[in-house]
């Protein structure tokens, strides 16, 4: 998560981390670090299905965690294929699947295997910032917008994109979220 947090502020978002990734204009040369996030997020998904203990070890700094590290990473793959007007290089596409990957077998391992339930529920404040709504979504367009990102033609349908793809993570970072009381991700924007 400090890596991320160098890269895309402080609280870390999908916004800030694609304004550093297309920091000179080009998002097809960002495959060395697109790879790293790759073979963490299989290392995540064979470490934590295998030894699932592994799950539930924090980080020494408050507001870090591996699953809101992984739901940045997907949710800035989602923004980058829904917002942005750019070609984007095959290893951005394999990385957003092997989170997705990731998320959802240690989902299911805890969720059918061990018949685990988080403990307790979120607040409503807590589950709307961990889903991004609309409101969200603009802010971090008008950020890549003020950046000179380019963007694709229709904000909507973005919008539209942008939710079709979370469903493949969002439930499995929800609640891994609330079961391993991680830090909520903070957003988009």
């Amino acid at each position: 998560m400090a890596q991320i947090e160098l890269r895309a502020g402080v609280p870390a978002v999908a916004s800030g981390l694609l304004r550093w990734l297309g920091h000179d204009g080009d998002f097809t040369n960002d495959d060395a670090q697109w790879l790293a996030w790759e073979q963490w997020l299989v290392e995540i998904d064979e470490s934590h299905t295998s030894l699932p203990v592994l799950a539930f070890f924090r980080s020494p700094q408050a507001g870090r965690s591996w699953v809101t590290a992984a739901g940045l990473v997907l949710d800035t793959a989602n923004l980058l294929f829904s917002a942005l007007d750019v070609p984007r290089s095959r290893q951005v596409e394999l990385t957003f699947t092997a989170g997705c990957l990731a998320v959802n077998r240690v989902h299911r391992f805890f969720d059918y295997r061990a018949e685990t339930q988080p403990a307790e529920l979120r607040t409503p404040e807590e589950v709307t910032a961990a889903n991004p709504g609309r409101a969200s979504f603009a802010k971090a367009w008008q950020e890549l917008q003020a950046a000179g990102l380019p963007l694709r033609a229709d904000e909507e349908a973005a919008w539209q994109h942008f939710q079709e793809r979370r469903t493949r993570y969002a439930t499995s970072i929800g609640f891994l979220s609330q079961l391993l009381l991680a830090p909520a991700l903070s957003s988009l924007h």
